[in-house]
């Protein structure tokens, strides 16, 4: 008797890991939700479990699971793979792991592909001919993550300073700042930002303010996402001289280019400039669209 075939997808991030599984035509039938599966965060024990139960939560009772992708943050290197390897190993008879960005490849399944991210932080990957995994970016934010809501929201800070001092053009940016940090001016704004209360996703958070200081036409704003844009396509021409082969179909995710326009068409409006991209991609849920393709992929060439 042949057992319907399970697909399921996990995105295990810094906050929370989100698990999908679909059936054989696609359809989802389980989620799953559990907390951070960063295991240079939280450690392997509660990164373990994180991914356990989601899993759990979305296979429920289905024992015969046919084939997981899990994308985990904090998988960068071998030695990461090392340690989940045996972790994830009796989750489903085919699996494959990969840190969170690597696993958006997988929404193409054939042809030449990359992942690009923008959220608190930044990377691009790509699968080069001859299978070697390409990355570019993601070294954090002290030493990377260009084109990022981290260094959308350090541009705006020094900008707005710059402004203050009157070293630079006047721009909206520092009442905005003020205004989301409810904090009454310049002095409580420095205390604020070498506090311990401003963390990495406080800082991230002012690229909204960019955002809207550009719509209402403010230059400074404008100027600082063209950059992230032009900082974001550089990670694609650096995996292109790297062995990406053009054209090349393009996942985008992270928060910064799903729910902003002005930077996702822009960053695409360069990319376009040096490289055909016959396909975009906007992957809102990595779990459920790489579960679903690959259950629809499977069933395109006949459901051997």
């Amino acid at each position: 008797m042949n057992l319907p075939r399970i697909y399921i997808g996990v995105d295990g991030g810094g906050s929370k890991t989100r698990a999908v599984a679909v059936n054989e035509h696609g359809l989802e039938i389980g989620r799953g939700s559990a907390g951070s599966s960063n295991y240079r965060a939280v450690g392997v024990e509660q990164a373990q479990s994180a991914v356990y139960a989601a899993f759990q939560g979305a296979a429920g009772d289905r024992i015969a699971v046919t084939e997981a992708f899990i994308g985990l943050a904090g998988i960068d290197t071998e030695t990461d793979l090392r340690v989940w390897r045996p972790i994830v190993q009796s989750l489903a008879p085919i699996i494959h792991l990969s840190n969170d960005a690597e696993m958006l490849l997988h929404v193409f399944p054939s042809g030449s592909a990359a992942a690009l991210v923008s959220g608190t932080g930044s990377v691009a990957v790509a699968c080069a001919q001859d299978g070697e995994i390409l990355r570019s970016g993601g070294w954090g934010h002290i030493i990377g993550d260009e084109g990022s809501g981290y260094d959308v929201g350090i541009g705006a800070l020094r900008a707005a300073m710059a402004a203050y001092d009157g070293r630079a053009g006047a721009t909206l940016l520092l009442r905005l700042i003020l205004r989301r940090w409810r904090l009454p001016d310049v002095a409580a704004l420095i205390d604020y930002v070498y506090s311990d209360r401003c963390a990495k996703s406080e800082i991230a958070s002012i690229a909204e303010d960019v955002f809207s200081a550009a719509e209402q036409q403010d230059k400074v704003a404008a100027a600082l996402i063209d950059n992230a844009a032009k900082q974001l396509a550089a990670h694609l021409t650096a995996l292109l001289h790297r062995g990406l082969s053009a054209p090349f179909s393009l996942a985008l995710g992270g928060s910064l280019l799903l729910r902003q326009p002005a930077l996702r068409e822009t960053t695409l409006a360069y990319l376009r400039s040096f490289a055909h991209i016959p396909a975009v991609e906007l992957v809102y849920d990595a779990a459920l669209t790489v579960a679903r393709t690959a259950a629809l992929t499977h069933l395109a060439d006949g459901g051997a």
